[in-house]
């Protein structure tokens, strides 16, 4: 069994979805650099597991926290009391693991928003529906209802946005260095509204008209 199967299985069965004794699959999930996803049968049920790595798969020495597992886990969370439709369903996360087990939502259900885009371009309302489903999600966070304390992620927001690319980039453009450093205090600072950190298309599926996002930061 590969380290990663005996991942998702302890992972399972950590959180009593599955039995020591059952056979699993788990099979890789390409895509992201900063995490071990997989698509893992178990037990006749299928779930995808995730886990935070603390060196993304790139060429350069990139490290982050792996705790951002559970930071993604409860912005998932969040967004699932106000847009439920628009995250994938949890079913758990092992502190013991340091990962989470989502639903597997694949090829028959959603459509991914990149692939889609440059197959055939942007379909009518789309883009609308994305736009519609942050300003929700921003609004809700906005309130002074909120609680903000458990998304105090400033050190994984520098570590995965903030040092990699903008200060890096004064090293590489010193001329730049002033507006740099104030983009870096702006975004450092700013504590307005839980923000996703990768709203890109390639983090967006499509379940018919709804839009569903992945990957948190």
């Amino acid at each position: 069994m590969s380290s990663l199967a005996q991942r998702c299985r302890d992972l399972i069965v950590d959180l009593k979805l599955g039995r020591e004794s059952d056979a699993v699959s788990a099979a890789p999930l390409a895509g992201g650099v900063s995490s071990d996803i997989a698509r893992v049968e178990i037990g006749g049920a299928c779930y995808c597991a995730k886990f935070a790595l603390e060196k993304l798969k790139v060429d350069a020495e990139w490290r982050a926290p792996v705790r951002r597992n559970a930071a993604e886990y409860r912005w998932l969370e969040f967004v699932g009391t106000i847009a439920p439709e628009s995250v994938p369903r949890l079913y758990g996360r092992s502190e013991k693991c340091n990962g989470f087990v989502m639903e597997f939502l694949g090829a028959s259900d959603v459509r991914n928003w990149k692939n889609t885009l440059l197959q055939r371009g942007p379909g009518d309302g789309e883009a609308q529906a994305v736009g519609a489903l942050l300003g929700r999600i921003h609004g809700a966070s906005a309130a002074p209802a909120f609680d903000r304390a458990a998304f105090r992620n400033h050190e994984d927001f520098w570590a995965l946005r903030l040092e990699p690319y903008l200060q890096n980039m004064i090293a590489k453009h010193p001329d730049l260095a002033v507006p740099l450093h104030g983009l870096i205090a702006r975004y450092r600072d700013a504590e307005c509204a839980l923000i996703h950190g990768d709203v890109s298309p390639k983090n967006i599926l499509f379940r018919g008209c709804v839009p569903v996002l992945l990957d948190a930061e």
